[in-house]
Parts: C-alpha cells; sequence; structure tokens
C-alpha cells in the first residue's frame, strides 16, 4: 500500500483537526463549540479511514494504469508483464580474447503504483532486483534504475560466481515498446541489454516463460 492504516488515521485526524480550528476561526461553528453535535461529525471517522484505505489499495493494484487516469494523475509508465532479453557483455575472455555471444533470456516486471518489481532470467541464471526507481526525465520521458543480485544455478557456479549489478535503462515509446540501457557489475563487467516484445503474463522461471513463448508461437503458426 502507499501509506499504511495508522499513516492514514494520523493524516485524517490532521485534516479533520484542522477543519474545526479553521471552521471556528471564520466564524462557522459557534465558540465555545458544541461537543455533542462535533462528536456527531467525527462518528463516521473510522469508516471513512476504512473507505479511504480500500480505495488506496485497489488504486494501487489495478487502478493506477487505467486509461482515465494515464497522463494527468499517473504519468508512470506501465511495464508490467514478461519482455524478451538480449544481452551483450563487453567482457573479454582472456583465454580468447574474444566476447562471450549474445545472451537471450527474459526479464519479468511485476508493476503497482507503489512498487516494481523485475527479475531477469536465462539459462543459466536469474537476477532479482533488490531496489528499483522509475526517474522521469525534463522532457517527460523515463528511466529505471536498478540494483539486482545475481544468482547462477549450482552447476555453472565453478566459473560464474553470485554477484551483485546495478543497471540504468531507458524508456522508448507511449505505451513503453522498448527497454535499453547499459549494466555493470561487481564482477568488473559491463555490457547492454534490451528488451522488446513484451506480453501481459508474467513468469517466476526461465523456463516457464520459455515454454510460454514457444506455445504462443505455436498458437500463430496454427493461425
Amino acid at each position: 500500500m502507499i501509506l499504511t492504516r495508522l499513516q492514514i488515521t494520523v493524516l485524517l485526524g490532521v485534516v479533520a483537526l484542522l477543519w474545526v480550528v479553521f471552521l471556528l476561526l471564520y466564524g462557522t461553528l459557534p465558540w465555545p463549540p458544541n461537543f455533542s453535535v462535533l462528536w456527531l461529525y467525527f462518528k463516521p471517522f473510522g469508516t471513512v479511514v476504512a473507505s479511504l484505505i480500500f480505495i488506496l489499495l485497489v488504486f494501487d493494484r489495478w487502478a493506477w494504469h487505467w486509461r482515465i487516469f494515464g497522463g494527468w494523475l499517473v504519468k508512470r509508465p506501465d511495464i508490467r508483464g514478461t519482455w524478451i532479453l538480449e544481452l551483450n557483455s563487453n567482457w573479454i575472455n582472456p583465454e580468447t580474447g574474444a566476447k562471450p555471444p549474445v545472451i537471450y533470456g527474459f526479464v519479468s516486471i511485476h508493476q503497482t503504483y507503489s512498487q516494481l518489481n523485475l527479475r531477469l532470467m536465462t539459462e543459466e541464471s536469474s537476477s532479482d532486483c533488490e531496489a528499483t526507481k522509475l526517474i522521469e526525465r525534463s522532457d517527460g520521458g523515463f528511466e529505471l534504475a536498478a540494483v539486482y543480485r545475481n544468482t547462477p544455478k549450482a552447476e555453472v557456479r565453478h566459473r560464474s560466481e553470485i554477484h551483485h549489478g546495478g543497471m540504468l535503462l531507458m524508456l522508448d515509446g507511449n505505451p513503453t515498446e522498448r527497454i535499453e540501457g547499459n549494466y555493470w557489475t561487481s564482477r568488473a563487467s559491463t555490457g547492454d541489454l534490451v528488451l522488446t516484445d513484451r506480453h501481459a503474463k508474467t513468469h517466476s522461471t526461465y523456463k516457464a516463460a520459455a515454454v510460454y513463448r514457444a506455445s504462443q508461437k505455436s498458437e500463430r503458426a496454427a493461425d
């Protein structure tokens, strides 16, 4: 949620108190105030808090990306779903003097109004973001900054250890059709990555995403 129940209660309490104070200053309420009458106005306070929490919950999880709110109330882009990942590493193999081949995978993005979580998945490893932030540029575009932890499968850790990294990506299009940028790691390696061809369903593993993509291609071919 955007705010906790306690925070909402305190905020509404302050607003209600200020409302009464200014009504007294403007002479709308008599002085001394009739507290029995005031209590009638404050009696629905608990119901108002519960209703506001419900509205914020619905907005945070679902309504924020409805078209009716786009542009004037909500500016942040909707990038939920699973994207195809193309990763190019600038690391040079000291034994061959060459860069590794392009790595393909998927990026699954879970997004609400208040939270954004990314999971990068390849055949050999997965990366989970520990911190993410959408940054609005002065030209109205958006960038995505993230810090992640990469966990290779046990079978490849003799040559690919667990490590941390960061990335800064630019979102292209409205709605977003392409995401690209650079990454760097604690292993002193850097590279470029590109996200394209999004579909709405999210996945937790590389295999699940690959199977779903294959099934979608088969359905399109059959049509």
